[in-house]
């Protein structure tokens, strides 16, 4: 029993330092793809002209910002698994560092993988309830405009644009909801999507779809939606 310990303590930090280092190399891919894509002389110039004085208190509130969604976040997480916000603020953050790098939303992905790894949960679970939380953050970014379109005045293409987002969120949300409350429709979708899979993958396909339907459940809990909205 000592021997099995002291092998699985050896394996674990054998872990840990397979981590730290795959940290560190994908953070050194991003800093250069960073240096790569910056405009040196455009930023050297942007810096000449900053107001430092606003610097602090900018970063308090994005730092508040981001600490609010890592609640939201804990509260859509919570049917599935108790976490704490403070372990979900460094994965939200990496993962918008990460889609701020590469383009179609890959943070969105990385998050799921890291925190199913971390949780112990599904990664197509987890990334249901990322899918939650964008449907959630359209229709508040909806929200917004529409005030702002209050206050600068209404125009024919502003009108048309805030429209149709609206109308694709509502879409979106009414979709997500569809899936997280009927076991029916879960499963028509999850037909739908398989049928050009071919037979072999079509069983490991359909469970992860399946798990990912999961990850919508929050929606189906009245508390848990209603505190994510909050």
């Amino acid at each position: 029993m000592a021997a099995q310990d002291e092998t699985a303590a050896a394996a674990g930090r054998r872990f840990r330092w397979r981590e730290v280092l795959l940290g560190l190399v994908v953070t050194g891919i991003f800093s250069v793809l960073l240096y790569v894509r910056l405009d040196v002389g455009a930023f050297t110039s942007s810096i000449e002209d900053v107001d430092y004085r606003l610097l602090a208190p900018v970063l308090v509130l994005q730092a508040l910002a981001w600490w609010v969604r890592s609640v939201r976040w804990r509260v859509l997480l919570s049917p599935f698994r108790a976490t704490s916000a403070a372990r979900l603020y460094p994965v939200l953050m990496i993962g918008a560092m990460v889609n701020n790098l590469i383009p179609a939303r890959a943070g969105e992905f990385w998050r799921a993988h890291t925190l199913g790894r971390r949780e112990g949960l599904s990664r197509s679970t987890v990334f249901g309830t990322i899918v939650v939380e964008r449907v959630l953050d359209g229709l508040a970014l909806v929200l917004l405009a529409s005030v702002g379109l209050l206050a600068i005045g209404s125009s024919a293409s502003l009108t048309i644009l805030i429209g149709s987002m609206a109308l694709l969120f509502a879409i979106g949300l009414g979709v997500v909801a569809a899936l997280a409350h009927s076991e029916r429709a879960r499963q028509l979708a999850i037909r739908a999507a398989v049928v050009v899979i071919p037979g072999r993958y079509r069983a490991f396909v359909e469970e992860r779809l399946d798990l990912f339907m999961h990850g919508l459940r929050s929606l189906r809990e009245g508390r848990v939606f209603l505190g994510a909205v909050v």
